[in-house]
């Protein structure tokens, strides 16, 4: 306190205290101030203790965490500044915020490690092995050899060295204790000589012997160093208390040193045992021939050729040292006349400009090599984009846990713990739309933008206005896939194809696998708007039947689906709409191509592609069978194939070599085994030339 004029003054500002409530407590609404004594209730709880002390410890890391956030300083490496971002800083400080008032508000999972009562481990017995001692006789002042060893703070000194000895015990509470060491007892000023046979030695002066000191012998400096820190700590340990209570330490210690040294030694008998095993196994195969005779003959051909080409490079290496040597000595003799600078200054030259000729001609038939300044690399190529016609779609967290956990109870308790910190992708589906798509200038990630009608709004898409996927997330590339209908404006329409997207092939870029014959059925009821979710397919213990059967050799399922083609009739369409976009184009596109002269027809079943023989364009004519199949796990597992989808196209070939689809059309494979009623799949068919809507477009 300060005294003034207006009264007293604290020199201390007020500390306020933080208020928390303990979670999972039966008094919730109480709140409890971070004070001294603020745990006296929870004395007779080791649990609510431990959680106590653990939530008040969390609050104050999120506090210490926060508080590193505001001082850029901390950020010692470049990574670090790198990894602390503005958005990154900020996105860190919402989740350390939103931990901490959890905390403080006891709404937070307080996690806490329960310790079991700790195993008794019986004391062992004790043969304690005896060492020698000297000492000078009190009467005759000679040299007397004894035994001894120390226990629980005492040193037991014996006559001779067997088991049944009468000892005299020295207590060890004001003991001195110096290690000595034989070659340096000079410079150390040690008046004994070293006994015969013996490095180092102990230099013990207790209390109850004042005529001279003793000394305790051994060859090993280890156990030197443990006799010293013994007397040493005996002469803490006055109270017998203290000793019984190292005794039990030292006791637990070493029964659980034992503990861990059988089962060390029963792991490495069983890596012995398995070796064994496993080379005895390989010998008999190996002896009894068949397909391991000639994988273990290619072996030794293989390690004979690897032995030999490193005994030609040591010999190569060995020459050239030689002759570098012998070159070397004839300089310093005079006997070969050395080149001049501009000689070896030419040579260097002339071998620069053939390896740089070399590497054009391999970086130009690569299409590398750069040959003007409008020329662009392929890496440049895929940071600057192009613009296509792209369809996404990505699964949910909820539909994926859904369909790869056993039970939902931990997602639904805490729907964020599964989330993680950086997203791999972005959770949306877009239809089949006009896009740009680039890869960002890192490297790391594929970005998708919707195409800008205004000049002005290029720049926008961009990486940061754009959806992503990161490239490491992507597991398989399929070319010339089925083509990706869209949905017209026009409500309650079939789905159709975007006439402009009627050019190029199709590619398909697919993620993770999630799981193997299962799919979730989505229902929402009308009345209440309220969601269902079913998982559809194989349960958890056939999910992998498939691939047990490949790795066992047991049987396996397939499912095989055929699609026979008996005739063909394409109907006459319309005659031309003026206003119809595609038109307009057609005329200048079949000015330069020419006329469509021969057609093919491509199916699609179940992931695979199916090609019919070209035929011409006033005569198509297609007979043939097209059957695909695919693996299943069990019969439950075709429920997973409702929506997969067999589509057909038609694509003209035109003179110039230039390809185009004219009819498209695709169908649910569940919609082909209806029971109801017949599925006609030319209703499904549509003439993509004739785009005016929905309505306009010519059926088969």
């Amino acid at each position: 306190m300060l005294k003034t004029e207006q009264g007293p003054v604290r020199l201390k500002p007020t500390k306020l205290y933080q208020e928390i409530v303990v979670s999972e407590s039966e008094r919730k609404n109480q709140k409890l101030k971070l004070q001294k004594n603020w745990l006296a209730q929870y004395k007779k709880d080791p649990n609510m203790y431990r959680k106590a002390v653990t939530q008040a410890m969390s609050i104050a890391a999120c506090d210490v965490q926060l508080e590193d956030l505001k001082n850029p300083k901390y950020f010692t490496t470049e990574e670090q500044e790198v990894m602390r971002s503005k958005a990154n800083v900020a996105e860190s400080q919402r989740t350390l915020e939103v931990k901490k008032e959890g905390m403080l508000n006891g709404n937070a999972h307080v996690a806490v490690t329960r310790f079991g009562p700790t195993a008794h481990v019986e004391a062992g017995p004790t043969h304690l092995t005896k060492h020698m001692l000297k000492k000078r006789s009190k009467k005759t002042s000679m040299m007397k050899t004894r035994y001894f060893f120390i226990e629980q703070g005492k040193l037991m000194v014996f006559h001779h060295n067997r088991e049944n000895c009468k000892a005299k015990i020295l207590k060890l509470e004001d003991a001195r204790a110096v290690l000595e060491d034989k070659n340096t007892r000079k410079r150390d000023g040690a008046s004994e000589d070293f006994a015969s046979g013996f490095q180092f030695r102990i230099k013990l002066e207790v209390a109850e012997r004042t005529h001279g000191p003793m000394y305790l012998y051994t060859d090993d400096y280890t156990q030197c160093k443990i006799w010293e820190r013994a007397i040493r700590i005996s002469s803490f340990m006055k109270q017998a208390s203290d000793r019984d209570t190292l005794r039990t330490v030292v006791n637990l210690m070493r029964g659980v040193m034992q503990r861990k040294g059988w089962e060390a030694l029963f792991t490495y008998a069983r890596k012995l045992l398995d070796i064994q095993k496993t080379i005895q196994q390989f010998s008999r195969k190996l002896m009894a021939g068949g397909k391991w005779l000639p994988g273990w003959n290619k072996m030794i051909h293989e390690y004979g050729k690897q032995k030999e080409a490193e005994e030609q490079r040591l010999e190569s290496m060995a020459k050239g040292m030689m002759h570098m040597r012998r070159m070397l000595d004839s300089i310093q003799t005079g006997s070969v006349q050395t080149k001049k600078p501009a000689e070896v200054r030419r040579g260097v030259v002339d071998s620069i400009h053939s390896h740089f000729r070399h590497y054009k001609n391999s970086q130009v038939h690569d299409r590398l090599y750069p040959l003007g300044s409008k020329t662009n690399t392929r890496i440049q190529q895929a940071k600057n984009g192009l613009k296509m016609d792209a369809c996404f779609r990505s699964t949910e967290l909820e539909t994926i846990l859904r369909l790869t956990l056993y039970d939902m109870q931990d997602f639904s308790n805490n729907p964020t713990v599964f989330q993680c910190r950086q997203a791999a992708y972005s959770e949306v589906s877009t239809d089949c739309i006009p896009v740009h798509v680039n890869v960002s200038d890192s490297l790391s990630m594929l970005s998708f933008a919707q195409r800008m009608h205004d000049e002005g709004m290029t720049n926008l898409t961009r990486a940061d206005w754009a959806n992503f996927v990161n490239l490491d997330q992507i597991s398989s590339v399929v070319l010339h896939s089925e083509r990706i209908f869209d949905i017209p404006v026009a409500p309650k329409k079939n789905l159709v194809i975007r006439s402009e997207s009627a050019s190029g092939p199709w590619m398909t870029i697919y993620g993770p696998r999630i799981c193997w014959g299962r799919r979730l059925n989505e229902h929402v009821d009308f009345e209440t708007a309220e969601k269902t979710h079913n998982v559809l397919g194989s349960n958890w213990e056939d999910s992998y039947a498939f691939a047990k059967a490949l790795a066992t050799g047991g049987a396996t399922k397939w499912f095989t689906v055929a699609v026979s083609v008996t005739a063909l009739n394409f109907p006459k369409t319309q005659e031309k709409d003026p206003n119809d976009f595609l038109e307009k184009l057609k005329g200048s596109k079949n000015d330069k191509d020419g006329p469509a002269e021969e057609m093919y027809m491509v199916v699609h079943i179940l992931g695979h592609r199916f090609l019919s023989p070209k035929m011409a364009v006033n005569a198509a004519a297609v007979e043939g069978r097209f059957e695909a199949e695919v693996p299943v796990p069990s019969h439950t597992a075709l429920s997973c194939l409702d929506d997969s989808e067999i589509s057909l196209e038609f694509i003209e070939i035109f003179s110039s070599g230039a390809r185009r689809t004219v009819w498209a059309g695709k169908t649910e494979l569940w919609k082909v085994f209806a029971e109801e009623e017949a599925y006609e799949l030319q209703d499904r068919v549509k003439h993509l030339m004739k785009s005016g809507g929905g309505e306009k477009r010519q059926n088969v």
